[in-house]
Order: C-alpha cells, then sequence, then structure tokens
C-alpha cells in the first residue's frame, strides 16, 4: 500500500509500474482472503484458533502450494497429463490477472467466477456447515 501510495503522490498516476504495483496488491488481497476462508473451516470445525491460524500461516508462506505443486511430478499424474498446480489459487489468480491485462475479459470473468466459487464461497459454505454440526453436538 506505501509503493502504490507513493506512486500516486508523486504522479505516476497511470503507467507500468502503477499496473504492476495494482496487479501485485489485487493478488495478495484475493489469495489472503481464499487462504482465510480456509482456514475457516478448521477453526470452526475444533472451536479453537490456533490450528487455523497454523493452516493460514502455511498457506499464506507458500508451503503448502510448493507441497501441492510437487504433485504434478507423479508419474501416474504427468503420464495421464494431469496437473492440479494450474487450480493452485496463486495460479488461478495470476492468470485471471493476465487475462485482464491481455484484454481477455470473458477468459478474466471465468477465472473470477471459478476462485470465487472454489476459494471463497465454498470454504465459507463448508464452514458453516461444520460450525452447524459442532453447535448441534454440544
Amino acid at each position: 500500500m506505501v509503493l502504490l501510495g507513493s506512486n500516486f503522490c508523486f504522479g505516476l498516476k497511470t503507467g507500468a509500474l502503477s499496473e504492476v504495483l495494482a496487479n501485485e496488491i489485487w493478488v495478495r488481497d484475493l489469495k489472503i482472503l481464499a487462504f482465510l476462508s480456509i482456514s475457516m473451516i478448521l477453526v470452526y470445525g475444533t472451536q479453537k484458533f490456533g490450528g487455523g491460524l497454523v493452516l493460514f500461516i502455511l498457506l499464506l508462506t507458500g508451503i503448502i502450494e510448493d507441497i501441492l505443486g510437487i504433485a504434478d511430478m507423479i508419474p501416474f499424474l504427468a503420464r495421464n497429463h494431469i496437473s492440479i498446480g494450474k487450480y493452485l489459487p496463486s495460479n488461478v489468480v495470476s492468470s485471471m490477472t493476465k487475462s485482464i491485462t491481455s484484454g481477455d475479459v470473458p477468459k478474466a470473468i471465468l477465472y473470477a467466477a471459478g476462485f470465487a466459487a472454489g476459494y471463497i464461497l465454498l470454504p465459507i459454505l463448508l464452514s458453516i456447515c461444520v460450525f452447524r454440526k459442532k453447535e448441534l453436538d454440544f
């Protein structure tokens, strides 16, 4: 935010630097929102925030995405051209921003809808279901 604000203060309201900074902020914010939604499932399921916090930190640092990215090297998946990596949040958001910057709006809308449904709405709905089940267990 400081970089983006200083960019506007110095009169660089348009240009490549502003676009790159805006894209980086956009990507980071969407990933944080997705990781929060995913970690909420664990928080509501266990009724303790510690596990959810650890999961959020592991997601935010990219450790879990790196581990899942290694799954693409499994011989069975590689032989059958099955790629898990392209469905990871970082890759989906990157593809969406590339589509936006290249002017391919329909493709960007598809990426945005898939990201919102798969990484924001679905985890929120799952956490609601888990919380209701836990609430009934008391």
